[in-house]
C-alpha cells in the first residue's frame, strides 16, 4: 500500500516543480488539473496509510489522529517547496539567460514573444530603426520606445513617423479601446504579418499597408516600405 502512495507524492512533487519552472496555472493549462483545490491528496493518502499501519503497530489512537493530522496540513505545503526548490536548482543550472528571459516573458507576457521574433527577424540587417506606434493606451508596451529599445537591442525604435524603413504593426489592446496601428495606408515592399500559434512570419510581397484590410483580423507584424 505505501508504494502507490509514494508514487502519488513523487508525481505530485513533479507537478510542483513543473509549476514553479514555467508560469502560474501551468499544470492546470496542460493537464486540467487544479494543484492548489487538490493538494490535500497526497497527504490524505499518507495519513490513511499511517492509520493502517500504526494501529496495526497498536499505536494509541491519540497519536493516530495526530499524525493523520499532520499529514493533512503539512505534507502538501512539503511537496509545493520541494518542487520549487527544484525547479529554482534546475534554473539556475541553466544560467542567467533562462532567468532573464522567464522573468520577461512574466512581465510582457505573450507580447514579448512577438517582439523576440522581430529581433530574430531583423538580426542580420546592421543598424535598424523601427517606427512604433504612439507612446499611449492600448500599446502600453509596443508604443513604449523605451520599453522596445531595451528588449529590442541593438535595434533601436522611435514614435516619430519619419523615414526609417520599418514600421511595426501592432494590434495591442492593454488597458484601451483597440486600435489597429498603423491606422493609415503605408506604400510597402513587403508585409511580415506574426503568426501567433506557429511563432513565425508570413511575407506578403508587394503589397501596400491598408489598414482597413486588416482592421478585422488584428493583426502584428512589420511593414517594409518602399523606397521613393
Amino acid at each position: 500500500m505505501l508504494i502507490p502512495v509514494l508514487v502519488v507524492i513523487l508525481g505530485w512533487i513533479y507537478l510542483s516543480y513543473l509549476e514553479s519552472f514555467n508560469f502560474d496555472n501551468y499544470v492546470f493549462t496542460r493537464f486540467h488539473l487544479n494543484l492548489a483545490r487538490y493538494s490535500f491528496v497526497p497527504g490524505f493518502l499518507l495519513g490513511l496509510w499511517a492509520i493502517y499501519y500504526l494501529l496495526k503497530k497498536n499505536t494509541k489512537k491519540f497519536l493516530v489522529i495526530l499524525f493523520f493530522v499532520f499529514c493533512l496540513v503539512s505534507i502538501p505545503e512539503g511537496i509545493k517547496a520541494v518542487g520549487q526548490v527544484i525547479s529554482r536548482t534546475h534554473q539556475i543550472l541553466l544560467g542567467n539567460s533562462f532567468v532573464l528571459h522567464k522573468s520577461k516573458n512574466s512581465v510582457f507576457g505573450n507580447d514579448y514573444k512577438f517582439i523576440e521574433f522581430i529581433k530574430d527577424y531583423l538580426d542580420d540587417q546592421g543598424e535598424v530603426v523601427i517606427t512604433l506606434p504612439p507612446n499611449t493606451l492600448p500599446w502600453r508596451h509596443t508604443g513604449n520606445y523605451q520599453i522596445m529599445n531595451s528588449l529590442l537591442y541593438p535595434l533601436v525604435t522611435t514614435n516619430l513617423f519619419g523615414k526609417t524603413p520599418y514600421v511595426l504593426i501592432s494590434s495591442e489592446a492593454d488597458g484601451a479601446e483597440y486600435h489597429l496601428w498603423p491606422d493609415f495606408k503605408i506604400p510597402a515592399e513587403k508585409i511580415i504579418i506574426y503568426d501567433w500559434e506557429n511563432d513565425k512570419g508570413v511575407i506578403i510581397d508587394n503589397k501596400n499597408w491598408d489598414p482597413g484590410e486588416w482592421q478585422d483580423k488584428k493583426p502584428w507584424g512589420l511593414i517594409i516600405r518602399k523606397n521613393k
